[in-house]
């Protein structure tokens, strides 16, 4: 049977949503996965824009399948644009020598999910800055939202975080 650890071998017990994604609990995660099921998070996954083959493992939980860092920051920037997906643009705009547009990318806004998910999953992943393991984010000095991760035996290690829509002066990364 598949068996997750926590950092450190430390099991947190019961604990609240929250502080399994600020704490990166992966015992909790797992289980989290297992009470909603695999088909509600791999269909939440699709209209996020992640277009993997994920398969419905327990594994899933923890980020086992790769995804291109082009689809992960699309999906965490639908959080960051209220629920609106947007595909990620490799070029936004080609500018001719006089400075005029030659091409000017135009996407489509597609709600994926709800602006009230959205804003729930804003105020979970604004705990990973300001109580979670990404807390050196904090040091910007701005409302940031973010999730952390580390494989195995931590050869990779990786952040992703942006600012959330009502802080829209900040550009998310």
């Amino acid at each position: 049977p598949y068996q997750p650890e926590n950092y450190g071998k430390k099991y947190y017990g019961e604990i609240t949503v929250r502080e399994t994604i600020e704490k990166s609990a992966n015992i909790a995660t797992v289980r989290l996965l297992d009470r909603t099921g695999y088909a509600p998070v791999i269909e939440t996954a699709r209209r996020l824009g992640i277009t993997t083959d994920l398969r419905p493992y327990p594994s899933m939980a923890l980020g086992a399948f790769e995804v291109s860092l082009l689809a992960l920051t699309g999906a965490y920037a639908t959080f960051a644009n209220e629920g609106g997906r947007i595909t990620p643009q490799l070029v936004e705009e080609v500018l001719g020598r006089d400075r005029t547009p030659l091409f000017r990318s135009r996407p489509e806004v597609e709600q994926a999910v709800s602006p009230q998910v959205a804003f729930q999953m804003n105020r979970l992943l604004q705990g990973v800055i300001t109580d979670g393991t990404g807390a050196a984010a904090a040091s910007l000095g701005r409302p940031l939202a973010g999730k952390t991760g580390t494989t195995d035996d931590f050869t990779d290690a990786w952040f992703i975080g942006y600012a959330p829509a009502e802080n829209p002066e900040i550009a998310f990364a």
